[in-house]
């Protein structure tokens, strides 16, 4: 019984979210200093075109994080919810938000909330979730997810983008071996031109021989539910989502134009709940 209770009442710390983690350990993070010129990484990018976003509509953004979605969701006159479990992550929100008229930071509303805290206030035209799903534990999505279905406006959509299992486990393990010759050659060239070498033995080899997709401890850290294209889709449909979704990967590689339409990096996907 002790047993089940850690498993069903274990989460990622909130503490973990630290500025340091949207700095060096978020996607998007390169992008973030041009989003005043309307410049958006392409993450989020793919997501607003995802949500066929119009001006007018009202969004929520749950894991909001640094806050670059609710930054041009505003700007496109929506009103929109920011809501994260950090502290630090609604600071950098507010933070991002500061520089847009006044105007349109009436349409903006940022909130601290764990999964429990959150109540169906209003209905949302679209809800992000971008890289949100692999942070929380099943239980969790138990709790969360019918409270997303429950905001969402008839005909509202739900974005969600997450790792995919398959490329983590199988095909980034495969695309190294497969250019391990290639990557042998560049870092022998590296060496021998001194542009750019290794600054240890360990750290040559360990570039060399990096088979394992986790090379980041706090990824493998906060990263605890991470999925598989079907087991997201049978999850959604469990919760009363119908959707559809599509594997992302720019990576240039043979195997990668083999296997990305199942196995890709990122899994994008579009869900709406199901008429009854």
């Amino acid at each position: 019984m002790k047993n089940q209770f850690n498993s069903e009442t274990k989460k990622v710390d909130p503490a973990l979210y630290s500025k340091d983690y949207f700095a060096c350990h978020c996607r998007g993070q390169d992008k973030i200093g041009a989003i005043q010129s309307g410049e958006l990484h392409e993450v989020f990018e793919r997501a607003v075109k995802a949500a066929q976003l119009t001006g007018g509509e009202s969004v929520l953004d749950y894991g909001c994080g640094r806050g670059e979605l609710v930054f041009y969701c505003a700007k496109m006159n929506c009103e929109i919810t920011g809501i994260d479990c950090s502290r630090d992550a609604i600071e950098i929100a507010q933070k991002t938000v500061s520089v847009l008229p006044e105007d349109i930071r009436r349409k903006i509303e940022l909130k601290i909330m764990s999964i429990e805290d959150i109540r169906c206030e209003k209905l949302y035209d679209v809800i992000f979730m971008i890289d949100v799903i692999e942070h929380l534990h099943d239980w969790e999505l138990d709790i969360l997810m019918p409270k997303m279905k429950q905001m969402l406006k008839p005909n509202g959509r739900l974005i969600l983008q997450t790792p995919n299992l398959i490329y983590e486990r199988y095909l980034y393990p495969a695309k190294r071996v497969f250019e391990f010759p290639f990557t042998l050659l560049k870092e022998l060239s590296r060496l021998i031109r001194c542009t750019g070498k290794r600054k240890t033995v360990r750290e040559f080899f360990t570039k060399l021989f990096k088979f394992q997709f986790h090379d980041d401890p706090v990824y493998i850290e906060v990263h605890v539910n991470v999925q598989t294209p079907a087991i997201l889709r049978l999850k959604l449909a469990k919760y009363g989502f119908k959707s559809s979704m599509e594997c992302v990967d720019h990576s240039k590689n043979l195997l990668n134009f083999l296997f990305k339409r199942w196995a890709g990096r990122t899994i994008d996907a579009v869900a709406k709940v199901i008429d009854v």
